[in-house]
This record gives C-alpha cells, sequence and structure tokens, in this order.
C-alpha cells in the first residue's frame, strides 16, 4: 500500500482507523490487490460477527402474506390485493423498527434503513390501493 498515487496504483481508498482518530486515505497496488484482499479476510475473519439465518424475520413475513391470501379470496382486484400487502409489509416492518430496530431477512441491519423501507412500502401499498 502506498500513501499517494502512482503509476501501477489504484484508489483511493479510505479507512477508519479508530485509534487514530481519523479516516485515511490509501492506494493499493493494481497487480497486488486481490491477494492482499485475500490475505486481510483470512486474518480479520475472526472479528466479523457471525449471524445465523433470521429465522424470526422470515416467519414474520407470513403477516402480509397471509394478509394478500385473505384478500385474494374476496372479489377485489390483483392490484388493491398486491398494495394491500404492501402496506401490510410496511405496518410489520414499522413494528420491527420499534421493537427490535432491524429486518435482517431483508438486510435491514439498523433503525434507519427499516423505517424507510416502512414507510417506502406503505406508500407503495397505499398508492396501489387506491388506484382502482
Amino acid at each position: 500500500m502506498s500513501l499517494r498515487r502512482g503509476k501501477g496504483f489504484t484508489g483511493p481508498f479510505f479507512l477508519a482507523v479508530p485509534s487514530v482518530g481519523r479516516l485515511v486515505k490509501l492506494y493499493a497496488r493494481e497487480d497486488q490487490i486481490e491477494q492482499s484482499q485475500q490475505r486481510f479476510i483470512e486474518r480479520y475473519a475472526v472479528f466479523v460477527p457471525k449471524r445465523s439465518f433470521p429465522y424470526l424475520s422470515a416467519l414474520a413475513i407470513l403477516y402480509p402474506v397471509a394478509a394478500m391470501l385473505w384478500l385474494s379470496s374476496t372479489p377485489s382486484p390483483s392490484i388493491i390485493t398486491l398494495g394491500y400487502g404492501f402496506a401490510n409489509l410496511g405496518y410489520l416492518l414499522a413494528v420491527a423498527f420499534i421493537i427490535p430496530g432491524h429486518f435482517r431477512v431483508f438486510g435491514l441491519d439498523g433503525r434507519i434503513p427499516t423505517l424507510v423501507a416502512a414507510l417506502t412500502f406503505w406508500g407503495i401499498g397505499v398508492v396501489l390501493s387506491n388506484v382502482v
């Protein structure tokens, strides 16, 4: 790694270094980047937390699916059924925003992404439900 970009280097790459208290800018040699990345992954893999499959989130998805299946048994159009499912998914994600703060089956690991997804799905559901 080099601190300045020269011929045969790519970057910049930014690395947060808490012990230094700043963001460090790095450049990598183009011909050695794959090997360097593999060594880094092997060396620091023990520090990456292992997470199991998010069974609770996956099970919770049954709620909007069941809502859609229930509404599909009524004489409502398909677009309204889809909108109802999206709106209920938005409600589910809003609860996930409040209680655990994540919904990992969708890769939402924080409160803000979960809230954004909740509002997005709810909004899509409202629009689709009111199309007809």
